[in-house]
This record gives structure tokens, sequence and C-alpha cells, in this order.
């Protein structure tokens, strides 16, 4: 942040500082809640695509939730069952994890991409 920070406020005319800051500001937290929304339901929408549950778990379907309720639901359970729920819970988030952080290593690619090409100067 402080390098955009940097270069918004050192871009910005003295008379005009108030309202820069303003708007860094507003789009850093619009930035942050759209991200936590976007990369927080894309997580969610594929932890629970990938988890598949065996047909003696079929009455653990509230894992599907998230990992946290199906930890807890392996603190129900007993013996191998539990072990095999937390597994396949881990696995799926493990998957769902590496999807969202290659979308965001995409989204940053393609924005740096963007910025690159609608930025450069133009020679006459």
């Amino acid at each position: 942040m402080t390098a955009a920070s940097h270069s918004i406020m050192s871009s910005a005319p003295v008379e005009n500082a108030g309202m820069a800051a303003s708007v860094e500001e507003t789009s850093f937290e619009t930035g942050g809640a759209l991200g936590v929304a976007f990369f927080g339901s894309l997580l969610a929408a594929v932890y629970s695509l990938t988890l598949k549950l065996p047909p003696e778990l079929a009455s653990a379907e509230a894992a599907r939730d998230g990992i946290d309720s199906a930890l807890l639901i392996a603190e129900t359970m007993g013996g191998s069952l539990a072990e095999t729920l937390r597994q396949l819970a881990r696995t799926a988030f493990d998957n769902a994890f590496t999807v969202v952080f290659i979308s965001g290593a995409a989204l940053a690619a393609l924005t740096s991409l963007a910025i690159l090409f609608f930025t450069k100067k133009k020679h006459i």
C-alpha cells in the first residue's frame, strides 16, 4: 500500500491532496471488500464442489458448508470415519485454496499487462 499511496499522493497537486487521499482510501477499502467477497465465494464454491464424501459419510453432508463444519462433525464421529472426513475436508480446502491463489495471481498478471498496455507512451 505504501508504494501506491506514495504514487497517488506525489502526483496530486497540493490543493487536491485531501481529495486524492479520500479517493485512495475509498478505492483501497472497496478493493479489499470486493476481493474478500469474490475470493471467499470462489473458495467456498470450490471447496463444496471438490469435497467428495463416500456413501458411509452421507450423514455428514453439512461438512460441505466449510472446513470448520467438517472438522466439528469429525469430532463427533469416532474411529476411521472421523479421520477420513478430516482428510477429505483438508484435501478439498487445499484444492480450493490453490484455485484461489492461482486465480489471484492470474488476475494480478492480467492487471499488470493491462496497465502496461494502456499506459504505454505513444511516440509521434
